[in-house]
Protein backbone atom coordinates (compact mmCIF):
# COMPACT_ATOMS: atom_id res chain seq x y z
CA UNK A 1 0.00 0.00 0.00
CA UNK A 2 1.47 3.46 -1.04
CA UNK A 3 2.30 5.98 2.24
CA UNK A 4 -0.06 8.38 0.29
CA UNK A 5 -2.93 5.69 0.30
CA UNK A 6 -2.04 5.24 4.26
CA UNK A 7 -2.33 8.67 5.14
CA UNK A 8 -5.52 9.09 3.72
CA UNK A 9 -6.90 6.18 5.18
CA UNK A 10 -5.68 7.58 8.57
CA UNK A 11 -7.19 10.68 7.83
CA UNK A 12 -10.67 8.81 7.50
CA UNK A 13 -10.19 6.83 10.61
CA UNK A 14 -9.47 9.84 12.57
CA UNK A 15 -11.71 12.50 11.53
CA UNK A 16 -15.62 10.95 12.47
CA UNK A 17 -18.01 11.77 14.88
CA UNK A 18 -20.04 14.47 16.70
CA UNK A 19 -20.92 17.66 17.34
CA UNK A 20 -20.50 19.03 21.07
CA UNK A 21 -23.86 19.52 21.34
CA UNK A 22 -25.29 15.74 20.24
CA UNK A 23 -24.22 12.52 22.26
CA UNK A 24 -21.44 11.79 19.52
CA UNK A 25 -18.39 13.52 18.25
CA UNK A 26 -17.84 14.38 15.08
CA UNK A 27 -14.59 15.64 15.81
CA UNK A 28 -11.05 14.03 16.08
CA UNK A 29 -9.89 14.11 19.64
CA UNK A 30 -6.71 15.22 18.95
CA UNK A 31 -5.96 17.63 15.86
CA UNK A 32 -4.71 15.97 12.60
CA UNK A 33 -2.76 19.21 11.06
CA UNK A 34 -2.30 16.67 7.94
CA UNK A 35 -6.23 16.60 7.52
CA UNK A 36 -6.13 20.61 8.04
CA UNK A 37 -4.17 21.19 5.33
CA UNK A 38 -5.48 18.48 2.84
CA UNK A 39 -8.74 19.84 3.62
CA UNK A 40 -8.07 23.52 3.76
CA UNK A 41 -5.64 23.45 1.14
CA UNK A 42 -7.91 21.05 -1.80
CA UNK A 43 -11.29 23.36 -1.21
CA UNK A 44 -9.83 26.63 -0.73
CA UNK A 45 -8.04 26.08 -3.71
CA UNK A 46 -11.10 26.21 -6.11
CA UNK A 47 -12.53 29.60 -5.15
CA UNK A 48 -8.65 31.42 -4.04
CA UNK A 49 -8.21 32.73 -7.69
CA UNK A 50 -11.22 34.26 -8.14
CA UNK A 51 -12.05 35.92 -4.30
CA UNK A 52 -8.37 37.97 -4.46
CA UNK A 53 -9.72 39.64 -7.78
CA UNK A 54 -10.05 43.52 -6.73
CA UNK A 55 -10.12 42.76 -3.02
CA UNK A 56 -10.97 45.18 -0.67
CA UNK A 57 -9.34 44.91 3.31
CA UNK A 58 -12.04 45.16 6.12
CA UNK A 59 -10.22 47.30 8.95
CA UNK A 60 -13.79 47.87 11.09
CA UNK A 61 -15.55 44.86 11.87
CA UNK A 62 -16.70 44.37 15.03
CA UNK A 63 -16.38 41.27 17.48
CA UNK A 64 -19.98 40.60 18.03
CA UNK A 65 -22.23 39.60 14.67
CA UNK A 66 -25.49 39.77 14.37
CA UNK A 67 -26.25 36.21 13.78
CA UNK A 68 -29.37 34.48 15.82
CA UNK A 69 -27.61 31.63 18.62
CA UNK A 70 -29.07 28.97 16.11
CA UNK A 71 -27.10 30.41 13.20
CA UNK A 72 -23.80 30.99 15.58
CA UNK A 73 -23.70 27.67 16.77
CA UNK A 74 -24.28 26.11 13.26
CA UNK A 75 -21.66 28.15 11.93
CA UNK A 76 -18.94 26.93 15.18
CA UNK A 77 -20.07 23.33 14.15
CA UNK A 78 -19.65 23.15 10.75
CA UNK A 79 -16.17 25.09 10.56
CA UNK A 80 -14.75 22.41 13.53
CA UNK A 81 -15.72 19.72 11.30
CA UNK A 82 -14.22 20.86 7.99
CA UNK A 83 -11.00 22.73 9.88
CA UNK A 84 -10.37 19.93 12.33
CA UNK A 85 -10.01 22.85 15.41
CA UNK A 86 -12.08 21.77 18.73
CA UNK A 87 -11.52 25.56 20.08
CA UNK A 88 -12.20 28.58 17.45
CA UNK A 89 -10.89 32.07 18.31
CA UNK A 90 -14.89 33.69 19.25
CA UNK A 91 -13.44 37.40 17.67
CA UNK A 92 -12.52 35.76 14.56
CA UNK A 93 -15.47 33.49 14.33
CA UNK A 94 -17.75 35.99 14.64
CA UNK A 95 -16.18 38.22 12.29
CA UNK A 96 -15.92 35.38 9.59
CA UNK A 97 -19.82 34.66 10.06
CA UNK A 98 -20.66 38.07 10.00
CA UNK A 99 -18.92 38.33 6.59
CA UNK A 100 -20.70 35.58 5.02
CA UNK A 101 -23.93 36.70 5.92
CA UNK A 102 -23.36 40.02 4.56
CA UNK A 103 -22.07 38.59 1.63
CA UNK A 104 -25.36 36.01 1.25
CA UNK A 105 -28.54 36.94 3.11
CA UNK A 106 -29.23 32.83 2.87
CA UNK A 107 -26.22 32.05 4.66
CA UNK A 108 -27.52 31.23 8.30
CA UNK A 109 -30.04 28.89 6.89
CA UNK A 110 -28.34 27.05 4.82
CA UNK A 111 -25.07 26.81 7.85
CA UNK A 112 -28.07 25.20 9.87
CA UNK A 113 -29.17 22.84 6.73
CA UNK A 114 -25.67 21.84 6.59
CA UNK A 115 -25.10 21.32 10.20
CA UNK A 116 -27.99 19.14 9.90
CA UNK A 117 -26.67 16.97 7.25
CA UNK A 118 -23.19 16.36 8.94
CA UNK A 119 -24.73 15.46 12.46
CA UNK A 120 -27.43 13.04 10.63
CA UNK A 121 -24.75 11.34 8.32
CA UNK A 122 -21.40 12.14 9.66
CA UNK A 123 -19.41 12.13 6.55
CA UNK A 124 -16.10 11.86 5.53
CA UNK A 125 -14.64 14.97 5.10
CA UNK A 126 -12.35 14.26 2.54
CA UNK A 127 -15.52 13.14 0.20
CA UNK A 128 -18.25 15.85 1.94
CA UNK A 129 -17.75 18.17 -0.92
CA UNK A 130 -17.97 15.44 -3.73
CA UNK A 131 -20.91 13.89 -2.11
CA UNK A 132 -23.20 17.52 -1.74
CA UNK A 133 -22.49 18.01 -5.25
CA UNK A 134 -23.45 15.07 -6.59
CA UNK A 135 -26.50 15.45 -4.77
CA UNK A 136 -27.10 19.29 -5.75
CA UNK A 137 -27.15 19.64 -2.19
CA UNK A 138 -28.77 23.74 -1.46
CA UNK A 139 -26.21 23.84 0.41
CA UNK A 140 -23.08 22.71 -1.78
CA UNK A 141 -21.35 25.36 -1.82
CA UNK A 142 -20.97 26.22 1.74
CA UNK A 143 -17.95 24.10 2.41
CA UNK A 144 -16.13 25.77 0.05
CA UNK A 145 -16.78 29.01 1.25
CA UNK A 146 -16.03 28.43 4.81
CA UNK A 147 -12.92 26.66 4.22
CA UNK A 148 -11.95 29.74 1.99
CA UNK A 149 -12.76 32.02 4.70
CA UNK A 150 -11.09 30.05 7.54
CA UNK A 151 -7.88 29.45 5.30
CA UNK A 152 -7.89 32.83 3.59
CA UNK A 153 -9.23 35.07 5.43
CA UNK A 154 -11.36 36.39 2.32
CA UNK A 155 -15.10 36.58 1.65
CA UNK A 156 -16.96 36.91 -1.66
CA UNK A 157 -15.85 36.79 -4.84
CA UNK A 158 -14.38 39.31 -7.65
CA UNK A 159 -15.64 43.16 -6.75
CA UNK A 160 -17.52 42.07 -3.69
CA UNK A 161 -14.04 39.66 -2.19
CA UNK A 162 -12.91 41.53 1.29
CA UNK A 163 -10.15 40.19 3.53
CA UNK A 164 -11.75 39.77 6.65
CA UNK A 165 -8.39 38.29 8.94
CA UNK A 166 -5.08 37.57 7.70
CA UNK A 167 -2.18 36.72 10.25
CA UNK A 168 -5.01 34.65 11.76
CA UNK A 169 -5.86 32.82 8.86
CA UNK A 170 -5.32 29.00 9.11
CA UNK A 171 -3.04 29.25 6.01
CA UNK A 172 -0.27 31.11 8.01
CA UNK A 173 -0.85 29.78 11.35
CA UNK A 174 -0.44 26.26 9.99
CA UNK A 175 3.60 27.41 8.88
CA UNK A 176 3.67 30.09 11.70
CA UNK A 177 6.33 27.79 13.64
CA UNK A 178 8.49 28.07 10.17
CA UNK A 179 7.30 31.32 8.32
CA UNK A 180 5.88 34.36 9.86
CA UNK A 181 3.19 36.42 7.53
CA UNK A 182 4.92 40.15 6.69
CA UNK A 183 2.60 42.77 7.91
CA UNK A 184 3.51 44.65 4.86
CA UNK A 185 4.24 44.36 0.86
CA UNK A 186 7.73 43.66 0.49
CA UNK A 187 7.63 45.34 -3.61
CA UNK A 188 5.39 44.71 -6.58
CA UNK A 189 4.82 40.97 -7.79
CA UNK A 190 7.54 38.53 -8.22
CA UNK A 191 10.17 40.81 -6.03
CA UNK A 192 10.57 37.87 -3.85
CA UNK A 193 12.53 36.32 -6.87
CA UNK A 194 15.45 39.32 -6.10
CA UNK A 195 18.43 38.57 -4.21
CA UNK A 196 17.99 41.04 -1.10
CA UNK A 197 22.33 41.56 -1.14
CA UNK A 198 21.87 42.72 -4.72
CA UNK A 199 19.36 45.55 -4.05
CA UNK A 200 20.88 48.96 -3.23
CA UNK A 201 18.00 51.28 -1.54
CA UNK A 202 18.00 54.81 -0.58
CA UNK A 203 17.85 55.89 3.19
CA UNK A 204 14.36 57.32 4.12
CA UNK A 205 16.21 60.12 6.03
CA UNK A 206 18.50 62.12 3.78
CA UNK A 207 22.18 62.51 5.95
CA UNK A 208 22.88 65.60 7.55
CA UNK A 209 25.72 66.59 4.75
CA UNK A 210 23.13 66.09 2.07
CA UNK A 211 20.34 68.08 3.52
CA UNK A 212 22.90 71.25 4.29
Amino acid sequence: MSADKKRLESLHDSSVVSFPHTSASLFPDTPNPLRRLIVGGVVASLTLVPAVTLMRPVFAAGASSGADAATTRAFADVSRYLIGERSLDPTQTSRLLQALLDDDAGFGAACQQLAAYLTANKPDPLHLQADLDAAKASYASLPRRIVTAWYVGVVGDGERARAITYTTSLMNRVVEDRLCPPSYAYGGYGAWRVDPRTVSLSPLVAPAAARV
